[in-house]
Formats: C-alpha cells, sequence, structure tokens
C-alpha cells in the first residue's frame, strides 16, 4: 500500500503541486550575493540567478542560450535550444521555439552583461567555458553561494 500522499508511479497531477517560487527580495538578496562571492565573475553569476527566476528559463535553455536571441530592445528572449543531459543542443521541451518577455529586474542585469567575441553563447562558466549541467550553483545554510566544478 502506498505511503500517504504517493502516487503509484505517475506524476502528480498539476494541482496538487506546490509552488516553490520565492519572493522577488529573495531572488535579488541571492543574486547580490552571488555579485559579491564570485568576484570578477560575481555580475554573470548574478544575471545567471535573475534570468533563471524572472524570464522562467529552464537550465537546459539557459546553458545554450545565444546572444542573437537575446533582444534588450523588445525586452524579449527567443528560446530556440536546450543542452541536454548529454551536453547536446535540442529543441526546448515543448518542440517549438518560444519567445519570452524579460522583466525590468533580468533585462537590466543582461543588458550590463559585456558582449563576448570568443562564443555566441550569453553564459559561461568562470573559467571562461560554456555552462553545461555538471556547472552547480548552490547557496549554504550561511546564505553563500558555492559554485561547484
Amino acid at each position: 500500500m502506498p505511503t500517504r500522499g504517493a502516487t503509484s508511479g505517475s506524476r502528480r497531477r498539476k494541482a496538487e503541486r506546490t509552488s516553490t517560487l520565492s519572493p522577488s527580495w529573495k531572488i535579488q538578496d541571492l543574486s547580490d550575493r552571488a555579485r559579491r562571492v564570485h568576484n570578477d565573475y560575481g555580475s554573470e553569476a548574478a544575471t545567471i540567478i535573475l534570468a533563471l527566476a524572472y524570464v522562467g528559463l529552464r537550465p537546459g535553455e539557459l546553458f545554450a542560450l545565444r546572444s542573437v536571441d537575446v533582444n534588450l530592445a523588445d525586452a524579449e528572449v527567443l528560446i530556440r535550444f536546450n543542452l541536454d543531459g548529454s551536453g547536446q543542443e535540442k529543441a526546448p521541451k515543448n518542440g517549438k521555439p518560444r519567445v519570452v518577455t524579460v522583466p525590468p529586474a533580468a533585462l537590466e542585469a543582461l543588458s550590463e552583461l559585456p558582449p563576448r567575441l570568443d562564443s555566441p553563447y550569453v553564459f559561461h562558466s568562470a573559467s571562461g567555458r560554456r555552462l553545461n549541467r555538471a556547472d552547480r550553483v548552490s547557496g549554504d545554510d550561511d546564505g553563500l553561494i558555492r559554485c561547484a566544478r
């Protein structure tokens, strides 16, 4: 007999899922801490947090986001690719590209990122390579952000 609240191997219905959204002040606080902790990489780490939180990018979409797909003038991002677990680019989750509106907090951070001439991608690791699923950013109990790998 399944334990209370468990399903029989199927996914829980959307109505049963609980939201994990954080208030905007927590997102901004996490972004500010990333900026302080990561020194030279802090601006990019902070922008990653804001893009994930406010734009609603999935991690694989963030890893595959290209500079040409960011339209700062219209405050939009075109999501065309997703980086899968094997490091290959594929179509986004629904199989179709989509345009997402970028809220002001994320738009400001994206506009402050310096352009990279050596890569078509928006986001990179602290060592300068394209992000992938092996890169992790996490918060510790003391509230500091650590980037592993």
